[in-house]
C-alpha cells in the first residue's frame, strides 16, 4: 500500500466539491441521485450570514447547516420529485380492477344523497361509494360493459422520512404495502402519511408549508428522500426507484468526514474521517495485497454497488420493501455476494487510487448498518433486525466489522461479541445456563448467516434431526438460532443452496485478513467474527459443489470462486469430513 492516499484523496475531494457546485440549482437547491432539496435561503460553501452552508461527506452525500448561532433551523421548502397523489385505483363488482391517473377529474355527486364519487378519465365515467358500500344497481356504462366500483385509493409517491424509525411502517410510497393476490395477505411495510416528511398536513412542502429541521449543538439529523418507481410496478415490493440522504448538521464537518448513519441514534454526530486511511497505519495494516486473479470485476462497477444508500431501517424481511432499486439489489444472497466481492477486491494488490472509491463507499455502508445495532442497544430498535429467514438480510455483518477494522473503532470491530456463537456460549466460552438456540440471550444481535450456521449438538440429535455420527458437523438450517429444528436438515433443504454460494467471499476475506488483524489488534479477524462454524461450514459447502455444475454451482460468483481456488488452501485449518468436532 502507498501512503500517497491522503494527497490523492485531497484532490478527489476537491473535484467532488466542484461536482457539488454543479449539483446546486437556483442558488437555494442541491441534488443527488435524481432527488433535489430546495431551501428558503441561498446556499454557500462558506459560512455566510443569511445563507445556509453546504458541503459533501467523503462518499459524496450532502450536508447542510445554518451557521446562525441563535438558530440552527434549516427549512426545506421543496423536494423534487414532489410527493403527491399520482394514481387512483378502483375495485369493482365481479372482480374488475383498474386505475386512473392524476389527469382524472374527480367530483362529488350528492344529487341523489347516495354519497357517490364520480371519476372521469379518458372519456369514461366511474362510480364510487365513499363509504365503501354500494348498490349493485348503481352502474355507469363505459361503452362496453357496466361496472360498480366499491373502493377508490390514491397512491402517494416520492416520500421522505426524517430520522426514519426502526419499525414496520414507512413514509415513502403508499403502494409498498399491497395486497398480495397469490398469498391473500397484506404484504410489506405499511405506509403512514404521518411519517412522510415531504407532506406536512397531507400537502407537499412549500414556502408556507416547510419542513423545519433543527439539530442540537454538535448533533445531526438525517432526511432520507426517495423517488418512486413507475405505477405499472403496482404488484411488486420494489417501488422505491432511487434514494438520497441529506444530513443537517449543527457544526461544519471537517473535510473528508464520513456521513453519520441515517438511523435515529441518540447523540448522533459526525464521528469518522477518511484521514485515518493516511494519517496512521491502521488502514494499511489490516488489509493484504494479494495478487489478483484474472476475473477481478471492474472497479467502477463494484464501486457503483455501494454508491447510494442501502435503506435498512425497516426490520426483518420487510426491509426489502423500501430498497432503492438504483442502489441495492435487496435480496440477501445478491447483497452478500456483492459484499464478499468487495471484501476480496480490497485485499488485492492495487494502488490506493484504484481502491479509493470502493473503499470509501464500503466503509460508509458499514457505518450505516451499525446504526441498526446502536438503535437496538439504545432501546430504539430491535435485536432481531436481521434475523435469519430464508435468503433475506445476508451480508450485513461483514461491512460493520470491516469498517471498524479500517477505522480503528472498537465498537464496530467487536460487533461479534454479541452475535454468532454467543447464542450458545458466554464471553468465557462457557455454555449459557438459561439461554441457547430458540431462546437467545436478550442482547444477542441477530445476523442472518450466524443464525443459520452452527455445529450439530446433542440436543439436535436428541430431537431426531441428526444421527449420532453427525455430532460436531458444521451445519445450516433456515432459522436455527431463533426457531431450531424448523425446516429440513437434508442437504437439499429449501434455501440452503440459495444462500450457501454467497458466503465464500467474505469468509475468505476474513481468512486473508486474520493474521494482519491479530498483529494490529491482538485478536484475529476470524475470532472477532465469533462464529467458527461459519468457516467450517463454508469449507464444507464449497467442497460439496467443487467441480459440480448445474443451478447450485452456477450461483457462485466467478471472481469469488476463483479467489477461493487460488487462496483458500493458504489459510489453515481447512475443514474436511475427517476433521469433524465430536
Amino acid at each position: 500500500m502507498k501512503l500517497f492516499f491522503k494527497m490523492y484523496l485531497t484532490c478527489a475531494l476537491t473535484l467532488m466539491c466542484a461536482a457539488a457546485a454543479m449539483a446546486v440549482g437556483e442558488d437555494n437547491s442541491i441534488g443527488r441521485f435524481g432527488i433535489t432539496w430546495t431551501f428558503d435561503r441561498e446556499l454557500s460553501e462558506q459560512a455566510e450570514p443569511g445563507k445556509y452552508q453546504y458541503g459533501r461527506f467523503a462518499n459524496g452525500d450532502f450536508w447542510v447547516r445554518n451557521p446562525d448561532e441563535e438558530s440552527r433551523e434549516v427549512r426545506v421548502i421543496g423536494i423534487s420529485p414532489e410527493s403527491i397523489a399520482v394514481q387512483f385505483e378502483f375495485k369493482a363488482s365481479g372482480g374488475i380492477t383498474g386505475t386512473f391517473g392524476e389527469d382524472a377529474t374527480v367530483t362529488q355527486d350528492n344529487t341523489d344523497a347516495t354519497g357517490k364519487v364520480i371519476a372521469q378519465h379518458d372519456g369514461t365515467l366511474y362510480l364510487y361509494d365513499v363509504d365503501g358500500e354500494f348498490n349493485t344497481t348503481d352502474t355507469i356504462s363505459d361503452g362496453s360493459a357496466s361496472m360498480v366500483a366499491d373502493t377508490i385509493n390514491k397512491r402517494i409517491i416520492n416520500g421522505s422520512m426524517l430520522e426514519p424509525p426502526v419499525q414496520r411502517t414507512q413514509g415513502y410510497d403508499s403502494y409498498i404495502y399491497t395486497w398480495h393476490e397469490r398469498r391473500g395477505v397484506l404484504y410489506g411495510p405499511a405506509y403512514d402519511d404521518a411519517l412522510n416528511a415531504a407532506r406536512h398536513g397531507g400537502e407537499p412542502l412549500s414556502i408556507d408549508n416547510p419542513l423545519v429541521i433543527a439539530p442540537d449543538d454538535g448533533q445531526a439529523e438525517s432526511l432520507v428522500s426517495t423517488g418512486s418507481a413507475a405505477p405499472e410496478l403496482r404488484n411488486t415490493r420494489r417501488l422505491v426507484r432511487t434514494a438520497a440522504i441529506l444530513t443537517v448538521v449543527a457544526d461544519e464537518p471537517s473535510e473528508g468526514s464520513f456521513r453519520p448513519s441515517y438511523f435515529p441514534i441518540e447523540n448522533k454526530a459526525v464521528e469518522f474521517n477518511i484521514d485515518v486511511f493516511a494519517d496512521n497505519d491502521v488502514y494499511n495494516s489490516v488489509l493484504e495485497s494479494k495478487p489478483p486473479v484474472p476475473s477481478v470485476p471492474d472497479w467502477e462497477d463494484a464501486g457503483g454497488w455501494f454508491e447510494g444508500p442501502w435503506l435498512q431501517h425497516v426490520p426483518h424481511w420487510h426491509s426489502g420493501g423500501i430498497v432503492a432499486r438504483r442502489h441495492q439489489h435487496g435480496y440477501g444472497r445478491q447483497d452478500a455476494t456483492r459484499v464478499g466481492v468487495a471484501a476480496l477486491m480490497l485485499n488485492l494488490d492495487y494502488d490506493d487510487s484504484t481502491k479509493e472509491k470502493l473503499l470509501t463507499r464500503f466503509v460508509q455502508l458499514g457505518i450505516d448498518l451499525f446504526g441498526a445495532v446502536q438503535c437496538a442497544r439504545q432501546g430504539n430498535g430491535v435485536y432481531d433486525h436481521w434475523r435469519a429467514n430464508g435468503g433475506h438480510n445476508h451480508g450485513r455483518k461483514f461491512p460493520v466489522l470491516f469498517a471498524g477494522l479500517v477505522l480503528g473503532d472498537e465498537e464496530m470491530m467487536t460487533i461479534g461479541r454479541r452475535t454468532g456463537q454467543y447464542v450458545y456460549y458466554d464471553d468465557d466460552g462457557e455454555p449459557h445456563e438459561d439461554y441457547g438456540e430458540g431462546n437467545p440471550p436478550p442482547d444477542y444481535f441477530h445476523f442472518a448467516e450466524d443464525d443459520q450456521i452452527f455445529y450439530v449438538r446433542q440436543s439436535d440429535i436428541e430431537n431426531r434431526d441428526y444421527e449420532q455420527d453427525d455430532s460436531g458437523l458444521p451445519e445450516w438450517r433456515i432459522r436455527q438460532a431463533w426457531m431450531p429444528g424448523h425446516g429440513s436438515s437434508n442437504w437439499n433443504a429449501r434455501y440452503r443452496n440459495v444462500v450457501g454460494c454467497s458466503l465464500s467471499g467474505y469468509v475468505l476475506a476474513l481468512h486473508i485478513m486474520d493474521s494482519a488483524v491479530e498483529a494490529r489488534y491482538g485478536t484475529g479477524a476470524r475470532d472477532l467474527w465469533n462464529n467458527p462454524a461459519i468457516f467450517d461450514y463454508t469449507d464444507r459447502y464449497v467442497r460439496k459443489y467443487d467441480g459440480e455444475h448445474g443451478v447450485n454451482r452456477a450461483h457462485f460468483h466467478r471472481f469469488q470462486k476463483d479467489m477461493w481456488d487460488a487462496y483458500r488452501d493458504d489459510y489453515p485449518p481447512l475443514w474436511t469430513p475427517d476433521s469433524m468436532r465430536r
